[in-house]
């Protein structure tokens, strides 16, 4: 019974955060963190996926069109269909990372 109650509050506080927290881990590896840090965020990210698909690719979704970042190989479009259609964590991991170096690669060349 202790179980079922505790695995109930976690799924609320999941639900209630889960949007704050994908946009948070995204807005990171979008080229705000180090390489480091984007590594931890995109394995925490597809974890959080492993555990709710649905939930999570609609958070996904959202946070992606509200992150302000136009990087190009790949487009915030093309990063979320890799990681997806991903079969694997490690799969997911790399689409973040590519995202990751795509972002910075975009910042860099449009800062002065």
């Amino acid at each position: 019974l202790y179980f079922a109650d505790t695995h109930q509050n976690v799924a609320r506080l999941f639900e209630s955060f889960s949007a704050a927290l994908v946009y948070k881990m995204l807005y990171g590896i979008a080229g705000n963190v180090k390489y480091e840090r984007a590594q931890t965020l995109a394995d925490c990210l597809s974890k959080l996926y492993k555990f709710d698909r649905k939930l999570i690719q609609e958070c996904m979704r959202n946070a992606v069109q509200r992150i302000n970042i136009a990087s190009l190989d790949p487009n915030p479009a093309e990063f979320l269909e890799f990681f997806l259609s991903a079969d694997g964590k490690h799969q997911r991991i790399n689409a973040c990372l590519d995202w990751f170096v795509a972002c910075n690669r975009y910042q860099r060349s449009h800062s002065f």
